[in-house]
């Protein structure tokens, strides 16, 4: 039975080999996003930097630094109510400008249209969170605590809403290119983002990194939750895929374990958990 299978396949990456590549012709020319200084240089966040509402309203988290200086100026929020092609003027992100050393906004929208961004800070020490109404951009929750610092004033964070509304926050604490040993934590909410559940680390402590966290819940009930992770196998980082699992929506963790393991570089893995709780891994 395995030989038609893998016929297929191979015809299959056949024919993707011999497409031709480019853009397709559904997109849109791009556009640039509107800067809050003029004068000023522009650069997003790396994952989840994007929410969409029910509507269509579009939110764009963005950075500007001095072009000439490069030293830092502001994180703001864009967005945009007619598919991209316009966009309203930059505000600050809330909550950002109470803390020193604020950045890596990540945005999630829940099933209401609330739009959540989650940003870390190196005094006070940790992660924080503010809420927002996708509507009119009025503040709900300004800047609630949502995780500790451990060991190291670094971190990587992603942020994600399930289909009831919960919120899951997942961040790696250390810095795996800088002898920092970093370490996986979680933590959810279950009431809009007011409270947080006590973070608790994922990965085990074995003296080698563990980093970038990652699942997507939105299509998800919530009490499955998988949340894979690289995960340095050796002091020259090789890295192998490791995963975590709850089955009930993050009260209690299995031991992490390997999902791809091999002598090959296997890093930087995202997870999506569909509504049927199948879990989907990516990875390269």
């Amino acid at each position: 039975m395995r030989t038609p299978l893998i016929a297929l396949l191979f015809l299959f990456a056949s024919q993707l080999q011999s497409q031709t590549h480019g853009v397709g012709p559904d997109w849109g020319l791009e556009v640039a996003l509107p800067l809050a200084d003029t004068s000023a240089s522009q650069r997003g966040v790396l994952f989840n930097n994007m929410a969409v509402s029910s509507s269509g309203r579009i939110f764009i988290s963005t950075e500007e630094i001095n072009a000439v200086t490069g030293n830092f100026l502001g994180h703001y929020l864009t967005w945009s109510d007619d598919d991209g092609l316009n966009w309203a003027a930059p505000v600050p992100i809330a909550g950002m400008e109470k803390v020193i050393g604020a950045s890596g906004p990540k945005l999630a929208m829940d099933p209401d249209d609330n739009l959540y961004v989650l940003f870390e800070a190196k005094a006070p020490s940790g992660l924080f969170l503010t809420k927002y109404s996708s509507a009119d951009l009025s503040i709900l929750i300004d800047t609630v605590r949502v995780g500790y610092k451990v060991v190291h004033n670094s971190w990587a964070t992603h942020l994600t809403c399930d289909a009831q509304g919960t919120l899951h926050a997942v961040w790696h604490e250390g810095d795996p290119n800088s002898g920092k040993t970093s370490e996986v934590y979680y933590s959810h909410s279950t009431d809009g983002g007011q409270s947080w559940s006590p973070q608790v680390m994922l990965s085990e402590d074995d003296g080698r990194s563990s980093a970038f966290p990652r699942v997507q819940m939105e299509a998800a009930s919530g009490d499955l939750i998988a949340i894979a992770w690289r995960d340095s196998i050796s002091p020259a980082f090789r890295w192998n895929v490791l995963m975590a699992v709850s089955e009930d929506g993050g009260q209690s963790w299995s031991a992490p374990f390997p999902v791809v393991a091999s002598p090959d570089m296997n890093s930087d893995p995202d997870v999506v958990i569909d509504d049927q709780n199948r879990i989907h891994l990516f990875f390269h």
